[in-house]
């Protein structure tokens, strides 16, 4: 019987396919990642549905690739060997919200739009990234660990509890998901990560879909507010700014809190692109650091009251005003306001790809007092490679109350055919080369680069192939990334 046969019987033929067409979508992305086809894709329903696919598949020695999103940015999902595409997409429900404990479990198809959707209906709200794509998979965002918008230490991991198909074909279930009954008649409420024992959800993280395929996801979300207030602080001098963000996160005060530089912060508030764009990135100072005020189920205007008095204190120590007005933009904080808690527009181009089509981002982690020369050294190797410093979008991000800060640069152009292309692709290894020299940290690597690393450092990546070896003797989960 044909391989294409087998996996029909698996999820229905309706459900699988190795036309052309099909496999396609999943063959490239909006990364530097060679074009690569797949050999079948397939859309299971649940977690029997996968054990089956992944147990065929070791009988058989094929890749198998998980792929939760309906966009990609970081080539982790082309299947550079060839292989399964396991499409999850179809597996999009929102399973539970437990208002009482503060979590929800969500199935690895459940995109930042439907989950905000749906827990916006009861009263609650998940922490999410800055502005995610629409059709991004909320679980895959946090298997990616990107950075949430609080910077408050208790959200610093969202993740609680997985289950997780692992390359052989077994289930997993971590920390007081291991309990017996979960998911459905847990003797625990499944809202502890850690244990028993080790803390095996971590290993998933960061992973790349290359130690197993993540059936459910329980993670933490909080009451919303509707009482909130967004501030601006403005200033050309990054010095000041980041410092401001320091002191504020030293001092506990508000929710989310980033900078954006005046490139990225124009193409967000533009609605009628590119004019609109190009008026206020003149209008814009060169970094505006935003901060959010929300109160709690009691007493919501007195907290918001002596959290502003704080962040006044803050402003005036560092000769900076404190403003609800965004400078340039009548509208800027109703906008931002209801921004926040949301991924972006469905009917208007992702805000990254607004400029010229296409963006490169540079990630990494690093300290407050080397945001600075960080910056400098971006700038200093663009203008030696011949891109322009003012077309390069900026986004720091506070993690943990200030212990560290993450940092994304965002290069632009028009397509990977073009000479702009190649020029981004020679400067985007030479900044990360430098960058790693001055102490950044690249914590979850992709393509060519993330071989690089992993050189770099080889008792991690021999200690990393060792669990790979032990979780997936076959090799067939998403091979070539990392180091596998």
């Amino acid at each position: 019987m044909e391989l294409i046969t087998k996996l029909k019987n698996i999820v229905g033929k309706e459900n699988a396919s190795n036309d052309a067409s099909a496999l396609r979508f999943f063959a490239e992305d909006y990364s530097f990642c060679p074009f690569s086809m797949p050999d079948y894709v397939v859309k299971p329903k649940d977690s029997k549905e996968i054990q089956a696919v992944v147990k065929l598949a070791n009988e058989k020695n094929i890749p198998v690739i998980p792929v939760s999103s309906g966009v990609h940015f970081y080539g982790t999902t082309i299947p550079s060997k060839g292989g399964i595409i396991v499409d999850l997409r179809r597996m999009d429900k929102v399973l539970e919200i437990d208002k009482r404990n503060r979590r929800t479990r969500i199935e690895p198809g459940v995109t930042w739009g439907k989950l905000q959707d749906g827990l916006e209906k009861e009263g609650m709200t998940a922490y999410n990234p800055l502005l995610p794509h629409r059709e991004k998979s909320a679980l895959t965002s946090l298997l990616e660990r990107e950075p949430m918008l609080v910077p408050k230490f208790e959200y610093a991991d969202p993740i609680l509890t997985m289950e997780v198909v692992l390359p052989t074909g077994e289930i997993l279930r971590t920390g007081s998901a291991s309990v017996p009954g979960a998911p459905d008649n847990a003797l625990a409420d499944m809202v502890c990560p850690y244990g028993p024992g080790m803390d095996f959800f971590r290993l998933f993280q960061g992973a790349q879909g290359t130690l197993g395929i993540v059936t459910w996801m329980n993670l933490k979300i909080e009451h919303f507010s509707k009482t909130r207030k967004v501030f601006f602080l403005c200033s050309s001098d990054l010095g000041k700014i980041k410092e401001t963000a320091y002191r504020i996160q030293q001092s506990m005060v508000g929710n989310e809190c980033f900078i954006l530089n005046s490139l990225n912060l124009s193409l967000i508030l533009s609605e009628n692109f590119p004019e609109d764009f190009n008026s206020l990135k003149n209008k814009f100072p060169e970094f505006v650091l935003i901060i959010c005020l929300a109160g709690s189920l009691r007493k919501a205007e007195e907290k918001i009251a002596y959290q502003e008095e704080a962040l006044g204190r803050i402003a005036s120590d560092l000769s900076l005003n404190l403003s609800e007005a965004l400078p340039g933009h009548e509208k800027g904080q109703e906008i931002i306001l209801s921004m926040l808690r949301k991924p972006w527009m469905d009917d208007v181009s992702y805000w990254k790809n607004r400029f010229k089509g296409f963006c490169n981002e540079i990630s990494f982690l690093t300290t407050f007092d080397k945001l600075s020369m960080t910056k400098d050294v971006v700038f200093k190797l663009s203008s030696q490679l011949g891109y322009d410093k003012k077309d390069i979008g900026i986004y720091l991000q506070p993690l943990e109350y200030g212990r560290a800060c993450y940092c994304q640069f965002h290069f632009f152009y028009g397509d990977k055919k073009s000479f702009e292309f190649k020029k981004i692709k020679k400067l985007d290894s030479k900044i990360r080369e430098t960058l790693f020299s001055e102490g950044a940290h690249f914590s979850n690597p992709h393509g060519e680069w993330g071989e690089k690393l992993l050189e770099k450092a080889k008792p991690y990546k021999e200690t990393l192939k060792k669990i790979k070896n032990i979780f997936d003797p076959n090799g067939i989960m998403n091979p070539g990334r990392l180091c596998f």
